[in-house]
């Protein structure tokens, strides 16, 4: 985790400090059990792990809880979200369309906003080999978050951008899909947007003949 993210992190924190654990319930299916329960409440916040709290991040505002106590969780989900691989992260921020945080007070919102951010430059910082765009821009599609701006700053490495459409080369020409599973929202928006890249950033790279068709009439996803 780089200073950026650690900061936006830490804000993260802070802001949502002010909602204590509210009573969690188990689920009456039996999907979620009493023990389970009983985890969550007695560990410290900060100290559950991926695997403890995946499931809780999966049912979240579905079978076990109300916004307040998802809100006390919130920090620790999306902390576990950009720093491992145990929580399905574009489910468990996708949350934020069910709760309506854009209704949230503005310093809430701007608290998630700012870690989002931070989150996809820390991803840029990866090697282009390393690099994986889908999730983050899958997670911020499914919470009602314009692309935009990812997609601006994403533009600024052409070698990443080009190593992505390379390795979906194949996909795109068979099936004009970068294969993005969990929003077609966030698919077609990266589609747009390498149909509408300026030249000199495809031009001599690996992937510059499959670019070009993407830019060409034929191209029809």
């Amino acid at each position: 985790m780089n200073d950026r993210l650690s900061a936006a992190t830490t804000r993260l924190y802070a802001v949502f400090e002010r909602y204590p654990l509210a009573p969690i319930q188990a689920c009456p299916c039996g999907c979620v059990s009493p023990k389970y329960v009983e985890l969550l409440r007695t560990t410290p916040m900060r100290s559950l792990t991926e695997d403890q709290l995946a499931s809780y991040a999966f049912r979240a505002l579905g079978t076990m809880d109300g916004l307040p106590a998802w809100k006390h969780y919130l920090p620790r989900i999306f902390e576990l979200c950009a720093t491992s691989d145990g929580i399905q992260s574009e489910v468990a921020i996708g949350r934020l369309a069910e709760g309506r945080w854009r209704e949230w007070p503005l310093e809430e919102r701007g608290a998630i906003e700012e870690f989002m951010r931070a989150w996809w430059l820390s991803s840029l910082e990866k090697s282009a080999d390393d690099f994986d765009p889908e999730t983050l821009l899958c997670a911020a599609a499914k919470a009602g978050i314009d692309l935009g701006w990812f997609l601006d700053r994403w533009q600024e490495l052409p070698a990443h951008v080009a190593r992505f459409v390379a390795v979906r080369a194949v996909r795109l020409h068979r099936r004009r899909s970068l294969g993005f599973l969990f929003s077609e929202a966030a698919e077609q928006s990266v589609i747009d947007w390498l149909r509408g890249l300026p030249e000199f950033v495809i031009a001599g790279t690996e992937a510059e003949a499959t670019l070009r068709w993407i830019k060409s009439p034929e191209f029809k996803p």
